[in-house]
């Protein structure tokens, strides 16, 4: 019997630690901590883990450098063509250029329309130094530009020079519109050609030759009209234009309208080269109005020659110079 009794009891504790574990159960899930039955997502643990996912950065866009000048210069001009299909012929000074210049722009092969130019012509000189003005023009649907020079107050053997039309100073783009660039001559020549003149160039050379002679039988060539030949040797010597020009103006009166006078002198003796004997002149030449006594002009200008002969390279550098002389008082004066 008392074993039995035990066995009683021992079962009774039994029950009571499963009723124990029965209300621990029920307190928890109360609390929503429930195990999930079989079967079924746990939702919270999948929340959570969603949660904890680390999100990879998208990559930037690539970032594009903006375009230097010289490369939208590049852009903008690409295949992009300047010539010049009409030239005036030379004109005199005080005297309209007989037609306008004209200049064709074409992209890709066919006509570009309002395409802006900008022209450099010359306007004012100071001996060989010359001035320059600009004028922005446009072509029409056509592709072509109209330039129609004013009246020339100067006498010019020059360019006229046609560029695109750009606002940036940038070295590239400068270069890159001087390498677009188109010129045209630009020539005028002196309204004293009827005028009549006077010349006397004193030649300082061991023959002491007259050089005069071959000046004026190249501006004869060139046209001038009334020129003679006169010796004021004595007068260039002092150095005084106002001394040279009151010669002139006791020889010839009012019957010229202008005086040309200077120097011609050697750079050195005749030098023996491969190809025979060279040999260089200088020529330092002055015009003055005789009217007034005023310079119109002064120029200097060195010529180089090469002849096989020493005795006769002299001669050849002073016909060399006196071209040169002659062209540079037809279109300097």
């Amino acid at each position: 019997m008392k074993v039995k009794t035990l066995l009683i009891k021992t079962a009774g504790a039994v029950c009571a630690a499963a009723l124990l574990a029965s209300c621990q159960t029920t307190k928890n899930t109360a609390h929503g901590a429930e195990t999930p039955a079989a079967g079924k997502t746990d939702t919270t643990a999948q929340t959570a883990a969603e949660s904890q996912t680390v999100l990879e950065p998208v990559p930037a866009a690539p970032v594009i450098p903006e375009p230097t000048p010289a490369e939208k210069f590049l852009a903008e001009n690409a295949d992009t063509t300047l010539s010049v299909t009409s030239v005036p012929a030379a004109t005199v000074k005080h005297k309209a250029f007989s037609k306008p210049y004209k200049v064709s722009v074409t992209k890709h092969g066919a006509p570009a329309a309002d395409y802006r130019l900008v022209v450099s012509y010359p306007v004012s000189k100071d001996g060989d130094i010359v001035f320059y003005e600009k004028q922005t023009i446009s072509t029409g649907a056509d592709g072509i530009a109209v330039f129609t020079p004013g009246v020339p107050e100067d006498s010019f053997n020059t360019h006229v020079t046609f560029m695109p039309a750009v606002s940036s100073s940038d070295p590239e783009v400068v270069k890159l519109v001087s390498d677009m660039s188109v010129e045209a001559p630009w020539k005028v020549s002196t309204d004293y050609k009827y005028k009549g003149g006077i010349i006397s160039v004193m030649e300082t050379d061991a023959r002491g030759s007259p050089f005069s002679s071959k000046l004026l039988m190249d501006l004869v060539g060139k046209g001038f009209a009334n020129i003679g030949n006169g010796d004021f040797t004595r007068e260039i010597k002092t150095g005084n234009q106002q001394t040279v020009y009151k010669a002139a103006k006791n020889l010839a009166g009012g019957s010229v309208g202008f005086l040309i006078y200077g120097t011609v002198k050697p750079e050195g003796a005749a030098v023996k080269t491969a190809d025979g004997y060279a040999y260089s002149l200088t020529g330092e030449i002055y015009v003055l109005d005789m009217k007034t006594g005023r310079q119109l002009y002064k120029t200097i200008r060195t010529v180089s020659v090469t002849d096989a002969a020493q005795w006769k390279v002299l001669d050849v550098a002073k016909d060399a110079l006196a071209s040169e002389l002659a062209e540079a008082v037809l279109f300097g004066m």
